[in-house]
């Protein structure tokens, strides 16, 4: 029997289950980990199945303790249904009998392991050793004097300034006001904010020994400059001979591995995770007139370097 179709209604706009289209992360952020696992155990019947059949199989891998109980899977049931995710179907009587997959839950999927493989990779934990990288790649003896940090990143995560701060007498981000009061204010005082006002950085040319942009091209566009603007800003306020270095996620290649493909396939995908090559990062950081450009890569990340003339 095929699906009975349900209307939902969302905002001022009404939606057929079957074919309304799924949003993002805004409609996947919320469910419960028992929803996530209905969804995941519901992928087992692609033609449907019993209510019943569903809630004895996710049990089925749970200890007696942290079983489900009836209520609570219809609860999420009907609350997965509402989101349209699930659709189900009634029999002549108008009773339920099956619940669907509805082809909104294939994106849901993809979501929602986007951002598992997101959140999964705790990239502070790998800062260390790319800065241990780049100071032997560099050469470097003693601290600069000052630093300044631009990070295309959504959000500042403040662990991972104590590291760059090693380096730094004086250390400079770029942030907006809202993000410095709630990333760094708590955190330290001695970290400096600077902005990009009208399109510029706001310190004046050849002010700094150093410029680190983390997250290169991971946004197409930050505070309204293209990453080459952005670029080109972070060479004009670094003093002649300082050090200009980008980082960036190298696109990972695939090995005829049908998990290590699908895993990259997800995270290629992954709109919080931008990717680039070699040769882009080199084309920029040459299209903005640095010299002695050099680019690696170390365990993944690209990082570019080059000096100011």
């Amino acid at each position: 029997m095929a699906p009975k179709k349900r209307k939902q209604k969302i905002g001022n706009t009404t939606y057929s289950n079957s074919v309304e289209p799924f949003t993002g992360f805004d409609d996947v952020i919320d469910l419960s980990i028992s929803q996530v696992f209905i969804l995941l155990m519901m992928s087992v019947f692609p033609e449907g199945t019993v209510r019943y059949n569903v809630l004895q199989s996710i049990n089925s891998y749970l200890s007696p303790q942290k079983m489900i109980s009836a209520s609570s899977f219809y609860n999420s049931l009907n609350k997965l249904e509402k989101k349209g995710l699930l659709e189900f179907s009634a029999d002549k009587t108008g009773n339920i009998s099956l619940v669907h997959l509805t082809p909104k839950s294939d994106d849901a999927f993809k979501q929602i392991g986007s951002l598992f493989s997101f959140t999964g990779f705790n990239f502070r934990l790998f800062l260390p050793k790319i800065a241990s990288f780049i100071v032997n790649q560099l050469g470097v003896t003693q601290k600069f004097d000052s630093i300044l940090v631009i990070s295309q990143e959504a959000s500042l995560d403040v662990h991972v300034y104590p590291i760059i701060e090693r380096y730094a007498k004086h250390l400079h981000v770029v942030a907006a006001d809202d993000s410095f009061q709630k990333y760094i204010l708590p955190y330290s005082s001695e970290i400096h904010q600077t902005k990009i006002l009208s399109g510029k950085i706001r310190e004046p040319d050849k002010d700094f020994d150093a410029c680190y942009l983390s997250s290169y091209q991971t946004r197409k566009e930050f505070f309204n400059l293209s990453s080459i603007e952005l670029l080109r800003e972070a060479v004009r306020v670094t003093k002649s001979a300082g050090l200009v270095i980008v980082a960036s996620f190298s696109t990972p290649q695939k090995v005829n591995h049908f998990i290590i493909d699908s895993f990259i396939e997800l995270v290629s995908s992954n709109p919080l995770i931008a990717t680039t090559s070699k040769n882009e990062v080199y084309r920029d950081l040459a299209q903005v007139g640095l010299k002695d450009v050099s680019v690696t890569e170390f365990n993944g990340v690209i990082l570019g370097f080059g000096v100011v003339p």
